[in-house]
């Protein structure tokens, strides 16, 4: 294999690997505004599905033949459970409203200057591109796309100038090309897979929302609905629970 051939192939991972690496910081941040433009109706959604999940079992329990307290018993661990779950959720809200603030003080030529910082630095050291990447390499680029992901601008920075000695650089040999160039179109085929998958989900079809106030609003409404329904679900769910116990149960 030629060397035009070779680079021309590591040019198109390269630029996949910035599509990518764009597309997960998109919806990194898309989730971030969604979980706090909506974190009451996701919130409550948590808790109409899981009580509702609980009380299926709990019934379908008493069917099998399971003791009252055997019964409790494992309504409390579930209350423990969902603790556990919605302190989480709240957690990652208190985060996701944290990053928002520190986001908020960048201005557009600051995440310019980012994105060309991180195009630089996939074009030379992703663990993707680079052909012989060290275990130092790579944990650093997790910690990269971590800040970078989150927009945490200063902190990219700040970690890329941080490791600058980790980086290294090894020439490919001529007699290495075929071998390389054969990984490289491997993950050229993965990756144009997960960016079509990426670009059809959640929550990059729901970007428009952000710009459009009438899909907004429409959004809304869905997530209202959808509780709605899971609200009558439950409402029928807990009548059929007070046939089977002589003890109420819920998570609020």
């Amino acid at each position: 294999m030629q060397m035009e051939e070779f680079l021309k192939i590591k040019e198109e991972l390269i630029a996949k690997v910035i599509e990518f690496e764009g597309l997960e910081r998109k919806i990194s941040l898309l989730n971030q505004s969604y979980f706090i433009e909506f974190h009451e109706e996701l919130e409550q959604q948590r808790y109409l599905q899981y009580e509702n999940d609980y009380l299926i079992k709990a019934i379908a329990m008493h069917s099998d033949g399971k003791s009252e307290e055997e019964i409790k018993d494992f309504l409390n661990q579930c209350k423990k459970e969902f603790s556990r779950h919605i302190q989480e959720f709240r957690q990652q809200y208190r985060l996701a409203l944290d990053m928002e603030r520190v986001c908020s003080k960048y201005s557009q030529l600051d995440f310019e200057s980012v994105d060309k910082a991180f195009v630089d630095y996939c074009s030379e050291h992703h663990p993707l591109v680079q052909a012989y990447s060290t275990e130092d390499e790579r944990k650093v680029y997790q910690a990269l796309i971590t800040v970078y992901r989150l927009g945490n601008i200063e902190g990219f920075k700040n970690l890329l100038k941080e490791s600058e000695h980790v980086f290294s650089s090894t020439e490919v040999l001529e007699s290495e090309y075929e071998d390389i160039s054969r990984i490289y179109k491997e993950s050229l085929d993965q990756m144009k897979k997960v960016i079509q998958e990426l670009t059809s989900s959640f929550p990059l079809n729901k970007e428009s929302m952000f710009y459009d106030e009438a899909l907004f609003t429409r959004e809304h409404i869905a997530l209202r609905e959808k509780n709605y329904q899971s609200r009558e679900m439950n409402q029928a769910l807990q009548k059929d629970f007070q046939l089977h116990f002589s003890f109420p149960f819920t998570l609020s």
